[in-house]
């Protein structure tokens, strides 16, 4: 049994100052909040984020196989005509360009202009020859051959004359024969008989006339035939020869139409690099190197020089951004590009061979080009062999983590 009541005891339990309660403004719970997240990413950032190791080095453009084909001009001349463009892509035999090349006269006139006027005069000339001599020629061919015919039916009616004529002769003969006998009988008179005999020697001279007659029509005959077929070959020859100098005077022509201009021809498929004259009436010099042009099966890539601190981490394959000089990557950005070659001489600067200084001994490196324009302003920029540019080569890729453990996988290496 206690001493005091149960009131007691309850009143004792309650605090005479109450309870304490602790309010955190929401402004701390938020700041908490961003820098519990921003404290989760960094560790998430630590263990997955990748760190990229590069090397910047310099180097040219190259065209793959070869080289591009250079194009100079034969004469000195102004450009005349100017068919394609740089960029444009031209085939085998396609005229780029003419060049105009021309000499004046002292009174101001071409001499090639004069000169080609006398040729034309000279050929129409010659031409007409030829048209009168080939009319001639079938005149020839025609007359001869009426006459081939006319000698034909002339000896068709000689030798129908000829029988009759033999015919009569035999006739004669015959009549003579009885009347001798008639004389020799004493019937007729000598008189008689011998009017006989000269009807009958008559008849047989005819007879020979009509056979020598047909002699001198079949001679005659056999003449015009040869005649006949003789005589192209005598007006061919003519013929022939105003052809020849018809030719010598074309020949001529053309040499002069070559003094006077020319055109260069693409002598290869592929795509105009470069264009040293575009201004049509501009002077050309003789043996200049006019137009550039890379052919179809020959790309552009990129010659890369990397320095000797940096070449141990190069390897084919490599990712490499290319930046054009040309083309300020602030504007138009960095392009792809993906080692293919890597040399193991090192070259001095003298022995680069370069557009350009190369800062020291490097190693020269090759990298495939992803694209073979840049775009500006939505079109397409075809680049040109030798543009300098710079490219940053990927040497190495790892995470933060493993770059803040290195130091120390490093030195458990050596220990």
């Amino acid at each position: 049994m206690s001493l005091f009541r149960k009131e007691v005891f309850s009143a004792k339990k309650r605090s005479m100052y109450g309870g304490v309660f602790l309010v955190t403004p929401l402004s701390y719970k938020i700041i908490t909040s961003i820098l519990a997240a921003l404290l989760l990413l960094s560790v998430v950032i630590l263990i997955t984020g990748v760190y990229t190791r590069t090397e910047k080095v310099t180097g040219y453009l190259v065209p793959s196989k070869g080289g591009v084909v250079k194009i100079q001009t034969g004469r000195a001349g102004t450009l005349k005509t100017l068919h394609f463009n740089e960029g444009d892509v031209v085939n085998a035999g396609d005229v780029l360009l003419e060049i105009q090349v021309e000499q004046t006269s002292t009174i101001g006139n071409s001499t090639e202009d004069r000169t080609l006027e006398k040729l034309n005069e000279q050929k129409l000339n010659l031409l007409n020859q030829i048209s009168l001599a080939e009319q001639q020629q079938q005149f020839e061919q025609t007359r001869i051959q009426s006459e081939i015919e006319a000698t034909s039916r002339e000896i068709t009616l000689i030798k129908a004359q000829i029988e009759i004529q033999q015919d009569m002769s035999k006739s004669a003969k015959s009549a003579y024969d009885n009347i001798q006998n008639l004389l020799s009988k004493g019937l007729i008179s000598q008189a008689e008989s011998e009017r006989e005999r000269q009807s009958w020697l008559s008849q047989q001279s005819q007879e020979k006339v009509r056979l020598q007659e047909l002699d001198l029509a079949v001679e005659r005959l056999n003449l015009l035939k040869l005649e006949l077929s003789s005589s192209p070959n005598r007006l061919a020859s003519q013929i022939t020869q105003l052809k020849g100098q018809v030719l010598e005077g074309d020949i001529r022509t053309t040499e002069l139409i070559g003094r006077k201009g020319y055109v260069i021809k693409a002598p290869v498929n592929g795509r105009i690099a470069s264009i040293a004259s575009k201004a049509i009436g501009q002077s050309v010099r003789s043996q200049q190197q006019i137009l550039t042009i890379l052919p179809t099966d020959n790309k552009l890539q990129a010659e890369l020089f990397v320095p000797s601190k940096a070449i141990g981490f190069v390897r084919e394959g490599q990712e490499v951004r290319l930046l054009y000089s040309a083309f300020p990557y602030q504007r138009f950005g960095s392009y792809k590009g993906k080692i293919s070659n890597v040399t193991h001489s090192i070259l001095s600067p003298s022995e680069a061979g370069t557009p350009f200084q190369v800062g020291g001994p490097a190693y020269r490196v090759t990298a495939e080009i992803e694209k073979q324009a840049v775009t500006v302003d939505g079109e397409d920029i075809s680049l040109q062999s030798g543009m300098q540019l710079s490219a940053n080569i990927v040497l190495e890729q790892y995470t933060f983590w493993n770059w803040l453990l290195e130091p120390l996988q490093a030195l458990g290496q050596k220990l």
